[in-house]
């Protein structure tokens, strides 16, 4: 019987603003081709601001599973809600390049011990 090992690690968003502090990302470490494919892009010394911000959307959208967010009610009310792999494009829409990074760099274990198992 073969082995499917899959790594999750959080990205936390508790520095993004105020009620914010449990808050966080899940995020599946990257396989060795997209760390490949990643690495080859972010090297590349024509690359733009914007172009990068594209490819670091690109790749958290890939790997980002769900999480926890504050989401602001119609009435201005503020509650935590979990959301799921159906609602990551819209979460991801909403990140900052920062994150975008630490999303891509936790996934790909850059940030510390590999991830990828």
């Amino acid at each position: 019987m073969a082995l499917n090992i899959v790594a999750y690690r959080k990205v936390s968003l508790s520095g993004y603003g105020e009620g914010w502090d449990d808050c966080y990302l899940r995020v599946r470490a990257a396989n060795p081709e997209q760390v490949k494919s990643w690495s080859e892009v972010f090297e590349s010394k024509t690359l733009t601001n914007e172009q990068a911000e594209a490819k670091f959307r690109e790749a958290a959208n890939e790997v980002v599973v769900g999480g926890v967010i504050l989401n602001t009610n119609e009435d201005g009310s503020q509650e935590k809600i979990t959301f799921d792999k159906s609602q990551v494009a819209e979460v991801v829409a909403f990140l900052d390049l920062a994150a975008l990074r630490e999303i891509t760099f936790v996934s790909s274990g850059s940030d510390r011990l590999k991830a990828s198992l």
